[in-house]
């Protein structure tokens, strides 16, 4: 019988409790430091338009960055990642809160 796979590791590996020590790990910090996880309208990377728009602002972005190879790794991952975020507030907007489904009332 084959083992299941989660994202690229084994769930019997010691690859797996890494990954996902990890990604707890970060996800705590995120907590801690009180960041708010920005969400984007990822549906509309569906249009081919907006896929080509992205492409082309992010690419601008990158390019506008002036990245200095005696740069920290941290520097350096920041402005990306920068980028990568006022691209996608700019081509796909934020997304906005779902409307909870109201169907549960107090006589059920």
């Amino acid at each position: 019988m084959a083992a299941r796979t989660h994202r690229c590791a084994n769930v019997d590996s010691d690859h797996f409790l890494l990954v996902s020590r990890i990604r707890a790990r970060i996800s705590n910090a995120k907590k801690l430091l009180g960041k708010k996880v920005e969400k984007y309208d990822y549906e509309k990377m569906t249009l081919l338009e907006k896929q080509v728009e992205y492409k082309i602002n992010l690419k601008e972005h990158l390019q506008e960055l002036a990245i200095n190879p005696d740069d920290s790794f941290d520097s350096r991952w920041n402005k990306i990642t920068g980028a990568i975020h006022k691209t996608a507030e700019e081509t796909l907007g934020k997304a906005s809160k779902k409307q909870p489904n109201n169907w549960f009332d107090k006589e059920c």
